[in-house]
């Protein structure tokens, strides 16, 4: 068996976000999956770590595609932590599945060829909790949530944009959603903030 085609489990100790904002430890396994060894094409992981699209859902596999690879990831499991990698063994990114589904929820962290982190996105079902302790979701499948980072090569900050719930009503659910890009320069130091209505 090829280092490629090997699927590696291992377990790890992962801090998991639980119901009422409570913290705890979580076995889970780390899958590696390779972008390259897929049978039923790597877009169809996308849609389904990101938008829930299974292999069941598309109209471009054909069921003899189906490799092993591919049903760890498509199939519903428990939760497991992905690192996905190209065909020259570099990591790519690394997330956690959540516990509804194949969905990948939390920190995702993408990295460039150099094996420098890139950008770390941030996906959840629930945004955030207003003042009257009401959780508030947007999107039936995980969306875009706290601060998101992007990263130059040489792995200092070039960008931060976050998600800020707004509440005007608690008791009506009235709430909306500033995008605030923050850009910095190459010595640190704040280049512009930019505020946009982005949902509600």
């Amino acid at each position: 068996m090829t280092r490629q085609l090997a699927i590696a489990f291992l377990t790890v100790f992962l801090a998991v976000t639980v119901a009422h904002g409570q913290t705890a430890l979580q076995t889970v396994d780390t899958v590696k999956i390779y972008k390259n060894k897929t049978g039923v094409r790597y877009q169809i992981y996308l849609r389904n770590w990101f938008f829930g699209y299974g292999i069941r859902h598309s109209y471009s596999w054909r069921p003899e595609k189906v490799n092993k690879q591919d049903s760890l990831v498509m199939e519903p499991h428990p939760q497991r932590y992905f690192k996905v990698y190209d065909s020259k063994n570099r990591l790519i990114f690394e997330g956690a599945s959540g516990f509804s589904g194949t969905y990948l929820e939390g920190d995702i962290k993408y990295y460039h060829k150099s094996g420098h982190l890139k950008r770390i996105e941030q996906w959840g079902n629930n945004q955030g909790k207003d003042t009257c302790n009401t959780s508030f979701g947007f999107n039936d499948a995980p969306g875009h949530q706290g601060a998101w980072k992007y990263f130059r090569k040489n792995g200092t900050l070039k960008k931060r944009t976050e998600y800020i719930i707004i509440v005007t009503s608690c008791i009506a659910q009235d709430f909306s959603v500033i995008k605030q890009t923050t850009k910095f320069k190459r010595n640190g130091k704040i280049k512009s903030i930019k505020r946009n209505k982005y949902r509600g």
